[in-house]
């Protein structure tokens, strides 16, 4: 009892520890009634007893501290949004390293087999989810729990700009197909949901969805496209110059590499999360992955889209962004970019599969 009270509990042990201790000076007790019968030799010394109490609290400070590791930089490095030990970050921040290095692995004419080949995802997102069809048309995003919880604490805390929304999700390209949309509005229903497709009649039955008949394009009006505008006029139209695209989808079918390039000659990235479908060009395709590199963005989620004449030649891939810091001190081999290339589309000639897509070169 004596050793007991020596080892007195602080106040902010957890109960389960707290009910170890109890345990260990309940025993103390028994051994001392016991031996009092059975003669000395069976009698739990209080040096034993301390030790047993001091092992319960060793082993409650040593979970507290594994549960209380510093998530420092990962929070630093992923401008808040993810939350990792600095030990599993490192880790994780390693496995990038070697991936990043192996990143162009094989150059080849076949586009499922390029895709295939050459850049998978650098950065594992453990409670990433697929928004949308299951199939076709639904696009994966790194974890929508994390997302609504810091959409919702926006919406509670004051901003320098009037705004509409606290968060905000762009779909370009959508066939008159709304499951994207409608798991996106299911998920975060404070986000301002904005379509944009040429195509079809803006949905009824949603009054949610803002639904706009604006192309995007590499620029306002080009020769090919005149409906077509940039992002950035897009943005500045609905009044959110300045403000950062929470989710931004593309899906425009081969039309995305112009506005892509158009993109990064201007540095333009007002995206925190990229989801995209990509059709095969291996001049334009290299330049568009170590851009993003360099813009801090990694890939999270790459899958192929096995529908169309050619199953295989175009890819979805998912981004998310980073901060510099991520990049600091990576020894990888895309210190600079390529020079922008003839925008080179994938073609194919019938549904054979592998082999059958060709190069066309457009101006």
């Amino acid at each position: 009892a004596v050793a007991c009270k020596a080892k007195a509990l602080p106040q902010r042990i957890p109960m389960a520890h707290r009910l170890l201790d109890w345990i260990a000076c309940t025993f103390l007790m028994i051994s001392v009634a016991s031996g009092a019968n059975r003669g000395a030799g069976s009698l739990l010394n209080t040096d034993e007893a301390s030790n047993m109490i001091g092992q319960s609290h060793s082993e409650n400070e040593s979970m507290t501290q594994s549960h209380c590791k510093s998530c420092n930089q990962s929070l630093r490095e992923s401008n808040g949004f993810f939350c990792e030990t600095d030990e599993d970050w490192a880790e994780k921040k390693a496995l990038s390293r070697r991936q990043l290095k192996r990143q162009l692995n094989h150059q080849t004419m076949h586009a499922a087999w390029w895709f295939n080949s050459n850049w998978d995802p650098d950065l594992s997102c453990g409670l990433e989810e697929k928004l949308g069809n299951p199939f076709d048309g639904g696009k994966w995003v790194c974890d929508p729990s994390k997302l609504q919880k810091r959409f919702e604490l926006r919406a509670k805390t004051p901003v320098s700009f009037p705004v509409d929304y606290p968060c905000l999700v762009y779909s370009f390209g959508s066939n008159g197909q709304f499951d994207f949309e409608d798991a996106v509005h299911h998920k975060f229903p404070l986000c301002g949901m904005f379509t944009f497709d040429y195509r079809g009649a803006p949905p009824n039955d949603r009054p949610w969805l803002n639904f706009r008949h604006w192309p995007l394009g590499p620029s306002d009006h080009p020769e090919w496209c005149p409906t077509c505008l940039s992002l950035k006029t897009i943005m500045d139209f609905l009044g959110h110059a300045g403000r950062t695209i929470d989710i931004l989808k593309i899906d425009i079918e081969g039309n995305e590499w112009r506005v892509l390039d158009a993109l990064a000659e201007a540095s333009f990235y007002p995206f925190d999360q990229l989801q995209i479908e990509l059709h095969w060009n291996v001049s334009t395709a290299d330049a568009f992955f170590t851009r993003m590199h360099l813009q801090n963005y990694a890939i999270f989620h790459k899958e192929a889209n096995l529908l169309g004449r050619c199953p295989g030649c175009c890819f979805e891939y998912s981004f998310v962004r980073l901060t510099p810091e991520w990049n600091r001190g990576c020894d990888c081999p895309y210190h600079q970019p390529p020079p922008p290339a003839a925008v080179r589309v994938g073609t194919c000639q019938n549904s054979a599969g592998p082999g059958t897509c060709r190069d066309s070169i457009k101006a």
